[in-house]
């Protein structure tokens, strides 16, 4: 595998160990949601993409038991 492609991997792992083990479960409307949005976001500007935005959306008479 080429150097390139290992710290490809790696970033991915570590992209998966944020979302998944440090911000956890991400249901609608929860915090964890909301984290996970402000995480990618923060990548998405770090990457310098331009135009980015988090858009409100509601899912009424929805619920997490």
């Amino acid at each position: 595998m080429a150097t390139d492609d290992r710290a490809g991997c790696r970033r991915i792992e570590r992209h998966w160990q944020v979302l998944c083990h440090e911000i956890g479960n991400r249901y609608a409307g929860n915090l964890g949601e909301q984290q996970a949005a402000d995480y990618i976001e923060s990548q998405f500007r770090r990457l310098g993409l331009a135009n980015i935005e988090q858009q409100p959306f509601e899912f009424p008479n929805w619920q997490y038991s």
